[in-house]
């Protein structure tokens, strides 16, 4: 069963303001669908601790985080998410401005639904950064990537569309992020842009799609 995008509502989901202790995203409905999983990324213009991540009341697996002087970006993932229009939460220790959005998929590996070996982060202040995730025939990539701008309040941060964009946020006090996906491929290339030279921090991973059902028959012996 190949990853299909399982989602509908707003189109990107953010929320959040200079230094605060917790966010909340309503909007956004996770449809309903065979072996789902929801994902959630995060961008701080700070580095705050104790942070959970809730989908209904339910909290998120922290998949990976990136981490680049006050931006730190993080991946969450849920599997077999509650359907429905439902709530997107934070909380965390240490006020920081934040921008916060999720995606969700059907198809997806139920046990391992990421292929470790391909989970990538990179830092860097580049005004062009790019991420090459490798994929397969019936798997997807997500990246999320997020930046601080020291500051300035004024990041204008853009993701081509070439691939899917699950959610994009151009300035929330000193963070902003962006979340994207592709299907299928072998290597699948994100690329951001912001128009100010910024400390940025990224994340990819390779989503694996769900094993088929067998369809070996039984064996029987006459007696």
């Amino acid at each position: 069963m190949a990853v299909a995008r399982n989602d509908s509502g707003t189109a990107f989901n953010d929320a959040g303001g200079a230094y605060v202790t917790s966010v909340s995203v309503t909007g956004f409905t996770v449809s309903a669908g065979s072996d789902l999983c929801l994902y959630a990324g995060a961008c701080w213009g700070a580095t705050p601790t104790s942070i959970t991540v809730t989908w209904n009341g339910v909290a998120l697996t922290q998949v990976q985080v990136a981490t680049n002087g006050e931006c730190q970006t993080k991946l969450y993932r849920l599997i077999a998410p509650a359907t429905g229009n439902l709530t997107l939460a934070a909380s965390w220790t240490g006020a920081a401005p934040v921008v916060i959005g999720c995606g969700a998929f059907s198809g997806v590996h139920q046990t391992t639904p990421e292929v470790g070996g391909d989970t990538v982060t990179a830092t860097g202040s580049s005004t062009t950064p790019s991420r090459s995730v490798t994929s397969a025939t019936g798997d997807a990539t997500l990246v999320m990537s997020g930046s601080n701008d020291a500051g300035t309040g004024n990041i204008a941060y853009t993701t081509p569309e070439a691939f899917t964009s699950e959610w994009r946020k151009t300035t929330v006090g000193e963070a902003a992020g962006s979340m994207t996906s592709e299907l299928g491929g072998t290597s699948n290339n994100h690329t951001f842009t912001t128009t100010i030279s910024d400390l940025w921090a990224a994340i990819g991973v390779h989503i694996a799609q769900a094993e088929a059902a067998s369809t070996t028959k039984p064996m029987f012996r006459g007696g």
